[in-house]
């Protein structure tokens, strides 16, 4: 029988868990974590540490041969480019744990994903504050008000050729 895996209580608890010189490594993400992203709450998600702010932000875990890095970065050619060396094939970093650990690229990463959460949350807050902006008849079926959102938009109708209001298809 396998051992049954058991998610950490705490950050705290996640890093305990490994020798030494895993230890310190982990330590040196976390503060740099922390200082990146002071308003982030530290969490485990995944069973790893986590950083959440509108959103996760960034993720780490220590490895048998390795310390990996999530989310990939996307979004940022110059970075990506930077980052490439430890990007595996879904784009996720992977740094050696027998190589020095890029402290400064690291930061990089940690800062444009903080940008990424940051507009994400702004997006969502704007979605979050259109309005219906016409409602239309279905026949047999209570009028439908559409929104001016992406997702709504499904459900536009295109005009029939004889330039009457359509329902499209689906009715």
């Amino acid at each position: 029988m396998s051992a049954v895996r058991r998610t950490p209580a705490s950050v705290d608890a996640y890093i305990a868990a490994f020798p030494p010189e895993v230890r310190a490594i982990l330590e040196r993400l976390r503060a740099t974590a922390r200082k990146l992203l002071p308003d982030a709450q530290e969490t485990i998600s995944y069973g790893i540490p986590t950083y959440k702010r509108h959103g996760p932000v960034v993720y780490f875990a220590a490895f048998k041969a390795h310390i990996g890095l999530y989310p990939p970065v996307r979004g940022d050619a110059a970075l990506a480019k930077a980052v490439a060396r430890y990007a595996n094939d879904k784009g996720n970093l992977r740094f050696p744990l027998g190589e020095p650990l890029p402290v400064a690229l690291i930061e990089r990463v940690m800062q444009h994903q903080a940008k990424r959460d940051a507009s994400r949350a702004l997006q969502q807050k704007h979605v979050g504050r259109q309005r219906c902006t016409r409602v239309i008849q279905r026949p047999h079926a209570r009028p439908m008000a559409l929104a001016t959102t992406a997702k709504a938009s499904a459900w536009a109708r295109p005009a029939a050729s004889d330039g009457s209001p359509g329902l499209g298809s689906r009715y």
